[in-house]
C-alpha cells in the first residue's frame, strides 16, 4: 500500500508541476500579450537547457558529497562525454549507458560493510534541489514576466529530476533506489561498494576477465534482491568464469543466472551480450536478440567499458 501511495503522490506532483507551466503560459498569453510562439519556442530550448544543466548539477552534488564522504574521483560524464581518471592521470573519453543522462562514479573509503554511502547518494538531489532554490530567488527578485517564466521552468526541471532520482523504483538505478536497497538488504551496502571498486578498475583498463577476484565476491543467490546486489552478483558470475571454455560458461551461467532474480534493463541487456557472444562462440551460430540486447547494442556507439566481458 505504501509503494502505492508513494507512485500517486509521485504522479500528482508531476500533473501538478504540469499544469502550473500551463497555466502560466495562458496567463502570460492572455494577460501580457506574449505569442504562444514565442512562449512555446523560449519554453522548448529553457527545457532543453534547463535539463542539461540540472543534470551537470545534479552529477556535481554526487561529486561534491562523494569527496566529502572520503571517495576518490574516477569519472564524471554528461551524456557520452566523460573525464576519467586513471592512475593519477585525467583524461576525456566518450562513453555510453543506454537510458542515462550522466554519472558521477566515484571510488569508496573504507570496508564493504562501513564505508560511508548516504551523503554520496543524496548529493545530487541535494544540488538539484538547491539550484531549484536560487532559481525560486531569481523569480521572486525580478518583475520581468519572461524571466519568471524561464525560472519556472527551470525549477520544474529541477524538482522533476530530484523526484526522479529519489523516489525508490523496483529493480531500479536510481540514487533512491540504491539508498532504499540498501536500507532494506544490508548485502547491498557491499554491493554498492564493490561495483563502485569495479568501476574504478575498469577505468583503469581492467576488465571482468582480468579483474583480481578479491573485487568480486560471489554473493550467495538468496541475498540477490535488487539492482545493487544483481550488478555485483552478474559481475562476480562472468569474472569466476574466466577460465572456461564458452560451452562451460552457458552451462555455468544457466545455473547461477536464473530468471527469479532482480533484473534491470541495461543489466539484462549485459547478460545478453554475454550470453550471445559464447553462444556464437561455442555453436557458429548468431542468436536473435532481446529487445534489451537491442538497446544496449544502439547506445554502443562508444563501447561502455562495463560490457567488456568476457569476449
Amino acid at each position: 500500500m505504501k509503494k502505492i501511495l508513494k507512485m500517486v503522490l509521485l504522479y500528482l506532483v508531476l500533473i501538478g508541476l504540469g499544469l502550473y507551466g500551463g497555466l502560466m503560459i495562458g496567463y502570460l498569453v492572455a494577460e501580457a500579450d506574449f505569442s504562444i510562439w514565442l512562449l512555446l519556442g523560449v519554453g522548448g530550448v529553457t527545457v532543453v537547457i534547463s535539463l542539461l544543466i540540472h543534470i551537470l548539477i545534479h552529477e556535481s552534488g554526487h561529486l561534491v558529497f562523494g569527496k566529502l564522504s572520503g571517495y576518490d574521483f574516477v569519472s564524471y560524464r554528461v551524456g557520452s562525454h566523460m573525464l576519467q581518471k586513471s592512475k593519477g592521470v585525467y583524461s576525456y573519453k566518450r562513453y555510453q549507458i543506454p537510458g542515462t543522462g550522466g554519472q558521477c562514479l566515484m571510488s569508496p573509503s573504507g570496508l564493504p560493510e562501513t564505508y560511508p554511502y548516504a551523503m554520496y547518494n543524496w548529493g545530487g538531489v541535494i544540488f538539484n534541489g538547491f539550484a531549484s532554490f536560487i532559481a525560486l530567488l531569481i523569480f521572486l527578485s525580478f518583475s520581468s514576466l519572461m524571466v519568471k517564466y524561464v525560472a519556472t521552468i527551470f525549477i520544474i526541471m529541477g524538482i522533476f529530476l530530484a523526484i526522479m532520482n529519489s523516489v525508490p523504483m523496483k529493480n531500479g538505478t536510481s540514487d533512491g533506489s540504491n539508498l532504499a536497497a540498501i536500507k532494506a538488504n544490508p548485502k547491498a551496502r557491499e554491493a554498492l561498494w564493490y561495483v563502485l571498486k569495479q568501476n574504478e578498475l575498469f577505468v583503469a583498463g581492467e576488465t571482468l576477465n582480468t579483474i583480481d577476484k578479491r573485487f568480486v565476491p560471489l554473493f550467495d543467490k538468496q541475498d540477490v534482491k535488487d539492482g545493487l546486489t544483481m550488478n555485483a552478483y552478474v559481475n562476480a558470475v562472468f569474472a569466476s568464469a574466466r577460465n572456461l571454455t564458452p560451452l562451460q560458461k552457458l552451462e555455468y551461467y544457466d545455473e547461477l543466472v536464473t530468471d527469479e532474480l532482480p533484473y534491470i534493463p541495461v543489466l539484462k541487456g549485459a547478460i545478453d551480450l554475454e550470453y550471445h557472444t559464447q553462444q556464437m562462440l561455442a555453436t557458429d551460430t548468431i542468436p536473435t536478440a532481446s529487445r534489451e540486447l537491442e538497446i544496449i547494442l544502439k547506445g554502443m556507439k562508444h563501447t561502455p567499458k562495463s560490457l567488456c566481458i568476457s569476449i
